[in-house]
């Protein structure tokens, strides 16, 4: 007998051969995936990807009754409040950086050359 782990990945070990399980719809096909709400094995036909997770056509359904079609609005607005955070500091860090660099003296980041002759050094 050989151990699998679910598809939920809670590590829990599932006893039956990965090649015995049969769909819960159609009997003579191959389960290809264990839906995470139900718990049953489906084929490929009778599963889906759904949130990262497998899930069965039925529990789908009642996934998209149970969530409105609005219920992401909050997720989406909390992303735009971050991302726009986000370009309002990189923006105060850069208008900062340049007042510093037009409060520095002109002959700090002038290109001329220092008038003032080079000092030789001193022997000793």
């Amino acid at each position: 007998m050989a151990f699998a782990f679910d598809a939920a990945g809670s590590g829990n070990a599932v006893t039956a051969d990965i090649g015995q399980r049969r769909c819960f719809h159609h009997n003579g096909r191959e389960a290809a995936g264990r839906c995470t709400v139900c718990r049953r094995d489906f084929c490929a036909e009778c599963v889906t990807e759904h949130d990262d997770r497998l899930v069965c056509t039925r529990c789908l359904a009642a996934l998209a009754v149970a969530r409105p079609p609005g219920a992401g609005g909050l997720k989406r607005l909390a992303a735009f409040a971050v991302t726009a955070a986000l370009l309002l500091a990189g923006w105060c860090l850069f208008f900062l950086l340049l007042r510093a660099i037009a409060a520095m003296p002109v002959a700090l980041h002038d290109s001329t050359p220092d008038p003032r002759p080079a000092m030789a050094p001193e022997e000793s």
